[in-house]
């Protein structure tokens, strides 16, 4: 059996767990946190559903003895990538004495790629069930089946944890999901101050791109919200076109994009290492080149 944990923002995840079904043979079971109004698995091959509303993975040492008492039988767990079910993984495999692969580019039970070294490599790993899976939830699509299947819902309570919640305060945030962009313009250090910016935002707009950051921008100097911030640390994304200005291209940064389709970089030292990874490079200064090429973008789509 597969399990798959998600919740209404990782539906996503289903895809993987899809793929994992097919190439298995294996029945698909779903731990849906949050209430599930409005969300139906008929489609997706999930037999059983079985409904948390009680867990926010404030502390996922419940939830893991949970899984880890109730579905000893499961071959494959898959969850989402974010920091919640990071910590939730790791209490499973402590529990279960269990491997996680985390982000596999290929999967192909027994057997999952991985990348390595900042994505300059490519690790193969082979290693027998039961074993937990992490993977960005926004790599896969979920397809729905012709012939739904009959799904079994069971509402689920379980324990508290040692954890209280006392108080949530929102986070502001720049409704940035730059992990679905299709095109991205990336700022980094080049930059001599936060109003710089705004001629790659100018070209972003001509582009109708999001707004990506290296590291610096987002953790140190703060001149964008962390919702930019592509990176090892940060957000990995997969655009088709991937334009750094101003970026060095160090390896905590190139393992967030490497999986871009063109990547354009624009930057004045030509021993930039981000010079050796991309498709397309322009050596110059960004102060005169981007004023250049966002007229000419915004003459051709006139």
């Amino acid at each position: 059996m597969i399990l798959v944990i998600l919740d209404q923002e990782t539906l996503s995840i289903l895809g993987l767990a899809q793929e994992m079904m097919e190439a298995t043979g294996l029945t698909m079971n779903a731990i849906l946190l949050g209430s599930g109004e409005g969300i139906n698995l008929s489609n997706y091959g999930v037999s059983k559903v079985y409904i948390i509303n009680n867990s926010r993975l404030i502390d996922p040492a419940p939830l893991a003895r949970f899984i880890s008492s109730n579905f000893k039988e499961a071959k494959y767990i898959v969850m989402p990538d974010n920091k919640a079910y990071r910590s939730l993984s790791g209490y499973l495999s402590g529990l279960m004495n269990t491997p996680v692969v985390i982000n596999p580019t290929d999967v192909k039970p027994p057997s999952f790629r991985v990348n390595a070294l900042g994505n300059r490599a490519i690790e193969e790993l082979e290693t027998q069930p039961p074993v937990i899976i992490v993977a960005q939830a926004t790599r896969f699509k979920p397809k729905q089946y012709a012939q739904g299947n009959v799904v079994t819902v069971t509402n689920v309570s379980i324990e508290p944890g040692s954890l209280t919640l006392i108080n949530v305060e929102g986070k502001s945030t720049s409704n940035v999901r730059i992990e679905e962009a299709d095109v991205i313009v990336t700022v980094g250090r080049g930059f001599r101050s936060k109003d710089d910016l705004r001629l790659a935002i100018e070209l972003a707009e001509a582009l109708g791109a999001q707004l990506g950051c290296s590291r610096p921008l987002a953790a140190d100097l703060k001149w964008l919200s962390e919702d930019h911030w592509v990176g090892l640390s940060g957000h990995k994304v997969k655009p088709r076109l991937y334009i750094a200005v101003g970026v060095s291209g160090q390896p905590q940064h190139l393992a967030g994009m490497m999986e871009s389709g063109i990547v354009v970089v624009i930057n004045n030292d030509r021993n930039a290492p981000f010079f050796k990874y991309c498709d397309y490079g322009v050596v110059e200064d960004l102060y005169r080149f981007l004023p250049v090429l966002t007229r000419k973008i915004r003459e051709r789509r006139r």
